[in-house]
């Protein structure tokens, strides 16, 4: 697994609480099947952590939809309003128990306590309360290591050095790294951290005033093999050159991180849930300007049942509300497929959730590796994972107590290239939405395995300038949408954009007098002529439709400016767009 997980129970006791118990009517709350195992092995008098849910996801979902990047402020102040309401419901209930340090968990309209099973089972009638989770701890597993660096060919085979040259290199994107800590002290990390502590720095365990990263074996077999995993995970993302050369995909983007696995490299589900929530509102003022673009998440879960033999449990439904407010508020969130490849139905959670981007990982001769994950996702039989990215072979930091520099290789760091990618491509397209760019980088992905989408290299090896490419939406200058055109001449005039590789762009124009385009009229723009566009018509109403993108076999994005001349009144009107062309690749 890339920082896999297990179930950490000292429960050995007979059964003394049968699942059984728990009431079965119309009104209880769902208990999900790890809580239900766990319950089953308890005592009486047995405190056990849980998460309780306060409303449905599809509720949840249904109320947050449409609010997006612009609008998150109201977004965040919506979600803790209802939490709030959810948690007077309840006030009343936690009294008569005796509960008096449950978590508020406003992300998912929930609350985190411990409870002996007779008190769960009536939390489970509560009316107020929709699904109880078992609040697992989670283990920090080690990483593949290996000890040749091929140093820069990871950063060259995704593009990024393309999008420098440019002048691109992720400025004014900010990207969470929730993991072990990261190492301030690094010379390659210190100076692109997001400070103060209250809006980039998160520990719910020590409180610590700033971040530092904790030190895991990565091999048990060897003495030599420490490494800070968060902080490896960020230089990946962002680090700059101190080394010597380049190591960071974004090298001018900022990172902030949640340390979610404490002192013995362990976590728990509410305490992750807590650092998703701070990803949006750091410092918890409702004021979502210091939210985080991208949240990186280099671990993955699967529960093992190895006292009862039951086959691991492989979509963890647990943070999947979280994630979904998170991306409701226009934040892409990335996770590594996990290390336990290559046979297929391994994937983990969260990444097998349909609204994260989980990342393969692949060698310097864009081969999947043995290790890397296969699909399906377990929560939706969807493809996984969704993409794949550089995993072996990785000169990164460390921390600096071990060393400042060290090899590694796992998806954990396949995962960092995407989140250092979708910082690149944020800081080119500042205005445009985290779901528009994460759709370009898997339509514009090299193609590796079968054809079309699969279960081991999913849509394929991230290509950094081909959604660059993909992006790029040249501005209509005249006529403007709407405009009224008279006379036997209409000229289009826009920008002359250019493609990554720094040729012009050609465009495709599409003209007729009905929105179906029944009987069109195909004009293409050279790069020479392309700034200034003629042809004969009549007057009428000079109205645009968004962009048409096709990939041709070539690989070459050709982009169509859809035109609608309305002759007289009454014709129906299409939406506003540009036109462009893409260059090869």
């Amino acid at each position: 697994m890339a920082m896999g997980a297990k179930i950490i129970s000292a429960i050995l006791w007979c059964v003394v609480f049968s699942v059984s118990a728990l009431p079965v009517s119309a009104k209880a709350a769902e208990v999900a099947p790890q809580l239900r195992a766990v319950l089953a092995r308890s005592v009486p008098d047995e405190k056990i952590p849980v998460i309780a849910t306060l409303s449905r996801s599809e509720e949840l979902v249904a109320q947050a939809r449409g609010f997006g990047r612009k609008h998150r402020d109201s977004l965040v102040r919506e979600l803790k309003e209802r939490s709030q309401r959810g948690r007077a419901e309840l006030e009343g209930f936690l009294r008569k128990y005796g509960i008096e340090d449950a978590t508020e968990l406003w992300l998912i309209n929930g609350i985190a306590l411990q409870a002996d099973p007779k008190t769960l089972a009536a939390l489970s009638e509560h009316p107020a309360v929709d699904t109880l989770y078992f609040d697992e701890t989670r283990q920090l597993s080690p990483e593949p290591r290996l000890s040749f660096p091929v140093h820069g060919w990871n950063i060259s085979q995704v593009g990024a050095y393309e999008l420098w040259d440019m002048g691109h290199s992720g400025a004014g994107a900010v990207v969470a790294v929730l993991d072990s800590g990261v190492d301030l002290e690094h010379p390659d990390l210190g100076s692109r951290w997001r400070g103060p502590a209250d809006v980039g720095w998160f520990d719910p365990y020590d409180d610590s005033p700033e971040p530092f990263d904790q030190i895991i074996q990565a091999d048990p077999e060897s003495p030599d093999s420490q490494l800070g995993h968060g902080t490896a995970v960020t230089g990946i993302i962002v680090a700059g050159d101190e080394f010597g050369l380049p190591l960071g995909m974004a090298p001018d983007s900022k990172w902030i991180a949640a340390r979610i696995f404490g002192p013995d490299n362990t976590s728990s589900s509410s305490k992750i849930i807590k650092a998703l929530e701070w990803t949006l509102d750091p410092n918890e003022d409702g004021n979502t300007a210091d939210a985080a673009d991208i949240v990186n998440n280099s671990w993955g879960i699967v529960v093992e049942d190895d006292q009862n033999g039951i086959e691991p449990e492989r979509c963890i439904e647990t943070y999947r509300r979280a994630i979904q407010g998170l991306k409701t508020a226009g934040v892409a969130v990335v996770a590594a497929a996990g290390n336990s490849g290559p046979d297929p139905f391994t994937s983990e959670s969260p990444g097998n959730y349909p609204e994260v981007l989980a990342v393969g990982a692949t060698d310097d001769e864009k081969r999947v590796t043995d290790f890397s994950a296969r699909g399906p996702s377990a929560c939706d039989d969807g493809v996984y994972p969704q993409l794949v990215a550089p995993g072996t072979m990785i000169m990164t930091t460390n921390a600096t107590a071990v060393s400042n520099y060290v090899t590694v290789a796992g998806t954990s760091f396949s995962a960092a290239h995407l989140s250092g990618a979708l910082a690149l491509l944020r800081g080119a397209f500042p205005d445009v939405d985290m779901a528009a760019i994460e759709d370009a980088l898997l339509v514009s992905a090299v193609d590796l395995g079968v054809s079309e989408p699969d279960n081991s290299y999913g849509h394929g090896l991230i290509d950094v300038p081909a959604a660059y490419d993909h992006l790029l939406t040249p501005v209509l200058a005249a006529p403007t949408n709407g405009a009224m055109v008279d006379g036997p001449e209409v000229t289009l005039r826009w920008e002359q954009l250019h493609d990554s590789r720094g040729y012009p762009l050609s465009a495709q124009v599409r003209i007729a007098t009905d929105d179906d385009f029944s009987e069109a009229t195909n004009v293409t723009a050279s790069a020479a002529s392309s700034t200034s566009l003629l042809w004969a018509g009549a007057a009428g109403l000079f109205l645009c439709s968004p962009l048409s993108r096709r990939r041709t076999r070539s690989g070459r994005i050709v982009r169509t400016l859809l035109i609608v001349i309305a002759l007289g009144f009454g014709m129906p009107a299409c939406g506003g767009g540009g036109g462009g062309g893409g260059g090869g690749r």
